[in-house]
């Protein structure tokens, strides 16, 4: 199962924000909180009142807790990779590595403690990831690493799809569990207060919660998803729960005016999956085949993100629902019927390997 994860900064929060978060989180089935270190919660090596009472909230709530911290924080907090009792004492059940942590014997250290304390490795930034796999498996322990891509909220600098992908794969060959972050449009953050936006992926900057979640779902490679340091607000909390607790991803669409109204609702109600065979120039959804009887109607051209669906000239076909993947010309037996949002041409891209249900979700 999939878990799911909000963030938490003692600097930029309220009290009152931070305990409605952590309401909201509980009842949505969150189960992670990442608590953002620094160097002004502690006295000499030892966390302050606030910090202390926040982790002991969140251990008492039920939630993991995780430390995100840099190498440099931690190291001037006073911790020492060979004892991490000050973090375990604290509640914190896994360590989040922020910038820093190139050598790969200290993160091998790390990854031996005794308290059984997660190392959450930065997975995107390593410069040498394969050697740190290497060194883990050679010398430390695998089964307290994983690794936890970066969230980034300066527009312009998040990764790309393929290096996501491609780095994702690349640990969870070895058995390695990855952590994503999703995209946030409700709040700002005080590193970049000029934009909003928390993703890892770049493309998904200015998606909403729900197309960005269903993205990364339909990717079918991520063992934790979260919002990262903006704080997500209670809707968007409820999409990302909705989206991975169904394990069915959302794909916006308009509706021709025109369609009849008992056919509309019979295509929302009813969950596609691609044909595995994927065809070059569509995609096609076979489940609602013979459900309805179907006239010719609005056969035009069939544009990309066209939504279409055979109608009884196409025999046996009839009821079959299709994505234009390209430009098509108009056919007699292919009725077009709306329009998927053009926001989401890469999820219908993903959904094409036929690997995972989808659903229609009619947009005003």
């Amino acid at each position: 199962m999939t878990k799911l994860a909000i963030t938490i900064d003692l600097l930029s929060m309220t009290q009152d924000r931070i305990n409605t978060y952590l309401h909201d989180a509980k009842a949505l089935a969150y189960s992670e909180v990442y608590l953002v270190m620094h160097v002004s919660l502690f006295h000499r090596g030892k966390a302050d009142e606030s910090l202390a009472k926040l982790c002991a909230t969140i251990r008492q709530s039920g939630f993991r807790l995780h430390a995100l911290i840099t190498e440099e924080t931690f190291n001037e907090v006073g911790f020492n990779r060979n004892d991490l009792k000050p973090l375990a004492d604290l509640g914190f059940r896994a360590l989040r590595l922020e910038s820093g942590f190139e050598r790969h014997d200290y993160v091998v250290t790390l990854t031996q403690n005794t308290y059984g304390i997660l190392i959450e490795d930065n997975g995107l930034a390593l410069e040498d990831p394969i050697g740190r796999i290497k060194a883990i498996q050679a010398k430390g322990n695998l089964k307290q690493y994983s690794a936890v891509h970066p969230y980034y909220v300066h527009p312009d600098t998040g990764c790309s799809y393929d290096s996501c992908v491609n780095r994702t794969r690349l640990f969870k060959s070895t058995g390695i569990e990855v952590g994503v972050w999703v995209n946030t449009l409700a709040s700002s953050s005080p590193a970049f207060p000029l934009a909003k936006g928390c993703p890892t992926i770049e493309s998904q900057r200015h998606l909403s919660t729900t197309l960005s979640a269903s993205e990364l779902v339909a990717m079918n490679l991520f063992d934790t998803l979260g919002f990262g340091v903006n704080p997500a607000s209670r809707e968007e909390m409820e999409d990302l729960t909705r989206v991975v607790s169904r394990n069915v991803v959302e794909v916006p669409v308009y509706f021709q005016p025109e369609l009849e109204p008992h056919l509309k609702e019979a295509l929302l109600q009813m969950r596609f999956k691609a044909r595995s065979d994927s065809a070059a120039q569509i995609l096609r959804a076979v489940q609602f085949r013979q459900h309805a009887a179907i006239q010719p109607f609005n056969t035009v051209n069939r544009d990309r993100l066209s939504l279409t669906i055979d109608n009884h000239l196409a025999g046996p076909y009839e009821g079959e629902m299709q994505i234009a993947l390209k430009n098509l010309p108009s056919t007699p037996y292919t009725n077009v019927i709306g329009q998927v949002d053009l926001t989401a041409g890469k999820l219908v891209d993903l959904l094409q390997a036929g690997k995972i249900n989808f659903v229609l979700v009619e947009q005003s």
